[in-house]
């Protein structure tokens, strides 16, 4: 089925979109200037999320583009992996442990160069995803004096020598 531009703006309107953002779509001349907006991809898992309620094939690419909208599209819309939307949600920490946790329940080693970069987000997947000590995210957990002693007390349970100065 073809998705016809003007029409997904009716129904996004119907479905009570922001106001302005609908200003800015009707202004558009159609899906390739609308690919273009900085707030495609927010506006394309809005319309997947809370229009069409399901995939919307058509926007995914657009969707897939930033690493929030790609893991909340597999979160609430696919709810499961999404393979096409994987390489930007690893580029980000946060959406990375998040598609982790929430998504694949479990490891997932194409997020983690990310992940362990990041100690908070570290912290969080080893804590919450590995659910034991993660060598691979030490080091940024080591440089942050919160998440160092967290990670000894609740994961090492003991002392850190690595952590301490």
């Amino acid at each position: 089925m073809r998705l016809d531009f003007h029409d997904a703006i009716a129904r996004a309107t119907q479905a009570g979109a922001c106001r302005e953002a609908l200003e800015v779509l009707e202004s558009m001349s159609g899906w390739d200037e609308f690919a273009r907006h900085p707030k495609a991809p927010e506006w394309a898992y809005w319309y997947a999320s809370n229009v069409v309620q399901d995939r919307v094939r058509r926007l995914e690419p657009i969707i897939a583009r930033e690493p929030e909208y790609a893991y909340r599209y597999a979160s609430n819309v696919i709810r499961w992996r999404w393979p096409q939307g994987e390489p930007a949600i690893a580029q980000s920490a946060e959406w990375a442990w998040r598609y982790a946790k929430h998504v694949i329940g479990g490891p997932w080693p194409q997020g983690e160069p990310a992940i362990a970069q990041s100690a908070e987000w570290a912290y969080c997947y080893a804590a919450d995803v590995i659910r034991g000590r993660w060598p691979q995210g030490e080091p940024a957990i080591a440089r942050n004096p919160r998440y160092a002693h967290c990670y000894a007390s609740k994961i090492i349970r003991g002392p850190w020598p690595q952590a301490e100065p």
